[in-house]
């Protein structure tokens, strides 16, 4: 059952059936306040949820501190320069009462596998586009959030390989009978022995 918020109150993260209800009043008066883009609704101020917002980040050696810390400070400057993605969605979830970790990973998985562990979220927003720099690598963070057993939004890691495959991906789509351009991928440093079977106009 869903229990009734009212003010004075005061309590936090209180667990109703495996769903926490949210019943700070503090928060909810910021709330009021914030200047919203859509209408509040009883779902953001009574359900909150621990949300890990992951992300691949250049920054070697920062924490959560660290991040929050860049975030408002991203946050405030928003109408000279737009926050990093990762940024948005933190604050926008915070605003709306839930509770929120930053985790960026450059290249420690074990620091990713640890920090959840010990915070044990509800929920991980995976906003990781590459690991190590490397964007043919973005679906080991979600294959790791499988393996872990976490819910995670996003693809999962075979969509995110397969997708970013594009000879592959056609391959796929022409095998269901979906019409895709024609067309022939070559190997770097590859020789290529002569014209391909494709017409103009062409896109390399």
């Amino acid at each position: 059952a869903r229990s009734q918020a009212s003010a004075g109150q005061g309590l936090r993260g209180v667990d109703h059936g495996g769903r926490r209800a949210f019943r700070d009043v503090a928060l909810e008066r910021t709330i009021q306040s914030a200047d919203w883009r859509w209408r509040q609704t009883p779902e953001i101020l009574l359900h909150t949820m621990r949300v890990a917002v992951v992300f691949d980040t250049p920054y070697s050696g920062w924490d959560h501190a660290d991040h929050e810390r860049q975030m408002e400070k991203e946050v405030a400057a928003w109408k000279s320069d737009e926050p990093e993605m990762e940024y948005q969605v933190a604050h926008a979830l915070r605003e709306c009462g839930h509770e929120i970790q930053l985790l960026g990973v450059r290249d420690d998985l074990e620091y990713l596998v640890r920090h959840l562990e010990n915070w044990k979220p509800d929920l991980v927003f995976n906003g990781a586009e590459a690991f190590r720099g490397d964007e043919s690598l973005e679906y080991l963070l979600p294959g790791l959030l499988e393996a872990e057993g976490y819910r995670y939004t996003g693809a999962p890691p075979l969509a995110l390989q397969v997708t970013r495959n594009k000879a592959i991906s056609k391959k796929v789509l022409a095998y269901f009978g979906i019409q895709v351009p024609g067309f022939v991928s070559y190997r770097l440093h590859e020789t290529v022995e002569g014209p391909p079977p494709l017409s103009f106009p062409l896109i390399v």
